[in-house]
C-alpha cells in the first residue's frame, strides 16, 4: 500500500497540486516533500476520513483516493471530468466507475457516459464544497471501518437537491480488495453513524 501511494501521489499531483496523504503506517514515515499527516495504524477508513474532511479547505472539493488505487487511472481525464460534472449537472457526489463495486445500478444518464446512481461507492470520489461544509461538522471516528459515511453523504445531496454521479469514461481500480477487519463490527458502526447523522440533522440543515 504504501509503495502504491508513492507512485500515486506524483501522478495526482501533476493534476491537482494540493493533495495531502492520510498516512496511517505509522512504521513508515513519506518524504519531507510529500505532504502529509501521520496517524497511527488505528486510523481506517472512517477515521482518515474524519481527518480529511475537516483538513480540506473551505469552499474546496474534497477528493478522496484510496491508497491502493491503480496507478493505471487516467487521473487527468478524472479530474477534467469532475468539474464539468459539478459545473454543469449539479453534482454533489463524482466519482469514476470503480470497477469492482457491488454498486451497479445505473439511473438516468445526463452527459455522455455520466450516470445519475444510487451509490458511487468511495474507493475515489470527489464531493462538492456545499456538501463538504454541511457533513464535516459529523464525528465519523464512530464508524473507524469507514461503512455508511457513502450512505449519509448522498443522503445529504438529494436533501440539498444534488445528485451522485458515476463517470464511466473513467474507470479505476482497487489493486486488492480485502479488509482485514470484522464485518459485524463495521456494520454496528455504519448504523452508529446513521442514527448520529440522522439525530444532528436539525442541526446540520442550519448549515446548508
Amino acid at each position: 500500500m504504501t509503495d502504491n501511494v508513492e507512485q500515486l501521489y506524483p501522478l495526482i499531483q501533476s493534476v491537482v497540486p494540493d493533495v495531502t496523504i492520510i498516512n496511517s503506517d505509522e512504521s513508515y514515515v513519506f518524504p519531507s516533500e510529500m505532504r502529509t499527516i501521520q496517524l497511527d495504524d488505528s486510523y481506517y477508513y472512517g477515521k482518515q476520513y474524519n481527518v480529511a474532511i475537516k483538513h480540506v479547505s473551505k469552499d474546496k472539493i474534497l477528493c478522496i483516493v484510496v491508497g491502493d488505487v491503480s496507478p493505471n487511472t487516467d487521473f487527468k481525464l478524472a479530474f477534467i471530468n469532475t468539474l464539468i460534472s459539478f459545473n454543469s449537472y449539479s453534482a454533489g457526489v463524482h466519482a469514476p466507475n470503480e470497477l469492482h463495486t457491488s454498486y451497479t445500478t445505473r439511473h438516468e444518464c445526463v452527459g455522455e457516459q455520466l450516470y445519475r446512481v444510487d451509490n458511487t461507492d468511495c474507493t475515489f470520489w470527489c464531493i462538492h464544497p456545499k456538501i463538504v461544509k454541511v457533513m464535516r461538522e459529523l464525528d465519523y471516528t464512530i464508524s473507524n471501518f469507514g461503512w455508511g459515511i457513502d450512505c449519509i453523504t448522498i443522503h445529504q445531496c438529494e436533501s440539498q437537491g444534488l445528485r451522485t454521479l458515476r463517470d464511466y469514461e473513467v474507470s479505476v481500480k482497487q489493486i486488492r480488495k480485502s479488509t482485514g477487519y470484522s464485518a459485524d463490527i463495521a456494520m454496528i458502526q455504519l448504523n452508529a453513524l446513521k442514527q448520529k447523522y440522522f439525530e444532528c440533522l436539525p442541526e446540520l440543515g442550519k448549515r446548508v
